[in-house]
């Protein structure tokens, strides 16, 4: 393998940091590194806000750093810029890059044409609900602004930008993954304004997260900034007051971003915590942070190896670098991997104009030797390139908007079989539902006179087939139990039992028992027959309920009851 030179740039809210890299098949090694600090609000937030000051600092950083080209990989780090780990279905090319566009949506309160983003694949994802193939996507999404920014910046001091990266990922290339290939580990970076998480599976970045720290906290993470490294030096600040009481918000933002992950991960638990940046600096916040999480938490390594004497430093110099240059030479490392892919967030319209002033750049001996000639091909060829620069466009165009059909139409389907399975199951369970309160009112309104109830009590049971000669198209799906008082006697339970039968929902009414209401003075509780067919009379019937007295609440349902 051909060594491959590479430099990763760093604006820090503190300073600005670079780090040289040199990867050939043996691996990697950190041959250069420098940081020039910054002026106060020149960066807040990871975002740029005083062009002319990080400018300033980037030609210092690059007049005295000793560096190899002007040509670097820029990091991003800003609650504005995201790196997420979706499923997608199973498409690529131009079509994943199409539906990658509806979740930017929901990760950027921004429409997507302000938005630049990139993706990588990971490999295959879990079997979607229909038993679809599905694949782990790496997004990589920016607000185009704050990328436009930084890029401007840097050309402004005389450098090329050949790519953006995510300054999560570059945490994550940089610091050596545990051995295991199925370990859990968290990168986390504490800078004077953000806290990155950063945690990876086998190396396969799971979760990423960018946080700006309480301002409280702020102090702390400069202190010690200001020693010189390499040709250049950061801003300097001295923490005051309670120290222990600013670096809390610090520890709560890494909790409970580790927490979140976490308790999304089924059961999953962290190998260990790595810490770098300057904010990790701080004395005791290790071990603070592990009793914390209880999870054992270290000082961060580097992956690439690198001499001392050879980055030109001396121990004191080499002990401050090694807490900072994490994320400038994961930079470095952008795109040395296995992946054939390496996203970046460079906007397309930059990325062209970068393209056309190459072309333009070897062409130009061309250009001297037959002027006239190549003039001439140059402006016909220029309007075949723009002819079918509009042509793809629109064919873009067409098939982000069929996409977004297709999803549509995917989402609409799901939502219809969702409905369908839920009117289903209320099918079912309305299936043997009784209309109790219209069978009541059936009821009272058949008694006869001289009837009067006092107590009825219904009950369902399993639908039973009814005995021979009964309708085949009813059964029985209830009872009914009607306890009631008569001064007709016999021949009023008799009538009694006549209505009852032809109340819809009834069949096989029978009494089951009848008493007089006052016992005859003749003696010792013998009842007279006669009084009993012609005096008051209590009796308890009952009743089987057919399906006819079922509710309509199914076929009230959309679609009916089938």
């Amino acid at each position: 393998m051909v060594k491959r030179r590479s430099i990763g740039l760093d604006i820090g809210t503190s300073a600005v940091r670079a780090a040289e890299v040199v990867v050939d098949g043996k691996g990697s090694e950190l041959v250069r590194f420098a940081q020039v600090g910054l002026p106060t609000d020149a960066v807040v937030e990871g975002e740029v806000r005083d062009r002319a000051a990080v400018a300033l600092a980037l030609k210092r950083l690059w007049d005295e750093g000793g560096f190899s080209s002007r040509s670097v990989v820029l990091g991003v780090s800003s609650q504005r810029a995201m790196v997420r780990v979706i499923e997608m279905p199973a498409i690529e090319g131009k079509e994943l890059r199409s539906a990658l566009r509806y979740e930017i949506g929901e990760l950027l309160p921004i429409p997507v044409e302000q938005a630049v983003y990139d993706y990588a694949v990971l490999g295959p994802g879990r079997p979607s609900g229909d038993g679809g193939v599905t694949l782990q996507v790496l997004l990589l999404v920016a607000q185009k602004d704050i990328v436009r920014d930084e890029i401007a910046v840097v050309g402004r001091a005389g450098l090329r930008v050949r790519a953006v990266d995510a300054s999560p990922l570059a945490l994550l290339r940089a610091v050596p993954a545990p051995e295991e290939d199925d370990a859990l580990d968290a990168v986390v970076s504490l800078g004077a304004q953000l806290v990155v998480v950063a945690i990876r599976e086998g190396g396969v970045p799971r979760f990423m997260r960018t946080a700006t720290v309480a301002a409280e906290s702020e102090e702390v993470v400069h202190a010690g900034v200001g020693t010189h490294i390499g040709a250049a030096e950061g801003r300097e600040g001295r923490p005051r007051g309670n120290g222990a009481k600013r670096v809390d918000p610090v520890l709560e933002e890494v909790r409970s971003s580790i927490e979140y992950f976490l308790s999304h991960a089924q059961g999953a638990t962290l190998a260990r915590v790595q810490l770098t940046g300057g904010g990790a600096r701080v004395v005791g916040l290790a071990e603070r942070l592990a009793a914390t999480l209880g999870i054992p938490v270290v000082a961060a390594t580097l992956a690439p190896s690198y001499e001392r004497l050879a980055l030109g430093l001396d121990d004191e110099q080499l002990k401050e670098a090694s807490w900072r240059w994490t994320t400038a030479a994961g930079l470095a490392l952008w795109g040395s991997g296995t992946s054939a892919h390496a996203p970046s967030l460079v906007p397309p319209e930059i990325a062209e104009r970068a393209r056309a002033r190459r072309v333009m750049a070897g062409a130009g001996a061309g250009v001297v030797l037959a002027a006239g000639g190549l003039g001439m091909l140059s402006h016909s060829r220029v309007g075949e390139i723009n002819n079918a620069r509009t042509e793809t466009k629109v064919d873009q165009q067409e098939a982000t908007r069929l996409q977004a059909e297709i999803f549509k139409l995917q989402s609409l389907g799901t939502v219809q079989s969702e409905v369908l399975t839920r009117r289903n199951l209320a099918v079912e369970a309305l299936a043997n539902d009784i209309d109790w309160v219209g069978l009541d009112g059936r009821i009272v309104k058949a008694l006869p006179g001289g009837v009067r109830v006092t107590q009825v009590s219904f009950s369902t049971s399993p639908p039973q087939v009814p005995p021979q000669g009964s309708s085949p198209a009813s059964k029985y799906v209830g009872q009914v139990t009607i306890t009631a008082d008569t001064t007709g006697g016999l021949p009023s339970i008799a009538s009694f039992v006549r209505a009852m039968t032809r109340v819809r929902g009834l069949a096989a009414v029978w009494v089951a028992s009848t008493n007089s209401a006052s016992q005859p003075s003749g003696g010792a509780g013998v009842r007279n027959a006669f009084t009993q067919s012609l005096g008051e009379m209590q009796f308890s019937a009952s009743a089987e309920v057919t399906n006819a007295a079922l509710s309509k609440r199914a076929e009230a349902l959309p679609g009916g009851a089938k």
